[in-house]
């Protein structure tokens, strides 16, 4: 709610489904998606362009798409850059997991701090989610970004690779922390983890009728919790508090960030020329395929 930040330029969202032109290149998507948001230079506000080395460096890393390249490398498209994105259905192109990957790219390639990924997983095996989030996950890691997934049923070798884990049921919280941590937390409520079981498919499990299975007294079975119920009893825990607190806090404002993320390279003569560019290719690979 803070007027002072354009959050639309600090955060990308990635929808569960694939929007991707079938006559366009790997390349040539990421490529237009970095060129709409920095506009093809990696010149920043927080770079001094007066220094003739640095503006040579910049000049060749413009020169090699730096930013975009490493993107690509990244999601593990290196191979493919010049592959037709296609269909498959009227124009062959890359396969379905590829296709997730260049979708991911272009979102990562506007390079803010933010990344809220909705539905990951739709339409992948549990190989290829996990190979994803992994690159996702090392890219969070070495750039130090903030990445937000939203799984529905995911396997157990995903979660472990993730730092935090929110649990929804019903539209309620029923936890948010520390993923090593939140066994802990439902054991306190009386449930215990099977000793053969994963802890993801459990966690799935617990808000479920048949959760009270798992509860540590099996006579006490009436006492299963539902969706309700575990929201309260995460509200009134330290950690539950703590998260509420965390969340009450005002936000420590770092500017040079905020006006490095919020700045615009783009005039609207260069999105003009940058967009008709686009479009002509499409129409004459569309008329000549």
């Amino acid at each position: 709610d803070d007027p002072g930040i354009d959050w639309t330029k600090m955060v990308a969202y990635s929808d569960q489904q694939d929007y991707l032109h079938k006559h366009l290149t790997i390349r040539e998507t990421i490529d237009f998606a970095w060129n709409c948001r920095w506009g093809g230079t990696h010149a920043r506000s927080n770079i001094d362009m007066n220094d003739p080395e640095v503006v040579e460096q910049v000049k060749q890393l413009d020169a090699c798409r730096f930013s975009s390249t490493k993107s690509m490398e990244l999601m593990g498209l290196e191979g493919c850059l010049d592959t037709l994105v296609g269909d498959n259905s009227t124009l062959r192109g890359i396969s379905g997991g590829q296709r997730k990957r260049v979708t991911v790219t272009e979102m990562i390639v506007t390079g803010v701090p933010f990344y809220c990924l909705d539905e990951l997983s739709t339409g992948l095996d549990a190989a290829t989610t996990y190979d994803i989030v992994s690159q996702l996950s090392a890219g969070a890691t070495l750039y130090n970004k903030v990445i937000i997934l939203a799984l529905v049923a995911p396997p157990p070798e995903t979660v472990a690779l993730f730092d935090e884990v929110i649990l929804v049921d019903g539209g309620r919280v029923i936890y948010s922390g520390d993923i090593g941590d939140v066994v802990e937390h439902f054991e306190s409520l009386g449930y215990k983890l099977p000793a053969r079981m994963d802890f993801a498919d459990w966690l799935q499990s617990l808000p479920a009728k048949d959760g009270s299975q798992y509860l540590a007294n099996k006579d006490s079975r009436r006492g299963h919790l539902n969706s309700r119920s575990f929201s309260e009893r995460f509200s009134q825990s330290q950690l539950g508090k703590t998260v509420l607190e965390s969340v009450k806090r005002p936000m420590d404002k770092n500017e040079d960030m905020i006006r490095l993320y919020t700045q615009r390279e783009n005039t609207w003569y260069d999105n003009l020329k940058l967009v008709s560019e686009r479009e002509l290719l499409i129409w004459l690979r569309d008329k000549y395929t």
